[in-house]
């Protein structure tokens, strides 16, 4: 086994069991969007004109819910990135080295 991946994921089951000896990383993704507006002079004479531009990004989770949920990796480290994980009986995050827990980001 190597790393594991979850991006962008919907899980909703009874039971989950994610396990990896390499790296496990569950994230989120980002959209980002761009728009330029550009406004024309009101009258003849006036040459000027306006340009306004709003950027946004929006963080999409991956979402991991279930009854019982267990993540583990045997080798590495377990990434959790701007994402929601949800057990509503038992949650068991094991890992050999470290566990991350990053907020994702959002700007407009």
């Amino acid at each position: 086994m190597g790393n594991a991946y979850a991006v962008n994921q919907e899980v909703n089951t009874a039971n989950v069991n994610v396990a990896t000896n390499g790296v496990l990383n569950i994230s989120s993704v980002q959209d980002s969007k761009s728009v330029q507006m550009k406004s024309s002079p009101k009258s003849l004479f006036s040459s000027s004109v306006s340009a306004t531009t709003k950027a946004t990004t929006t963080n999409i989770a991956s979402n991991l819910t279930a009854n019982n949920l267990t993540i583990e990796t045997t080798k590495e480290d377990i990434n959790i990135t701007g994402s929601n994980i949800d057990a509503q009986q038992q949650l068991s995050l094991n890992s050999a080295k470290d566990i991350n827990i990053k907020a994702g980001y959002m700007a407009a």
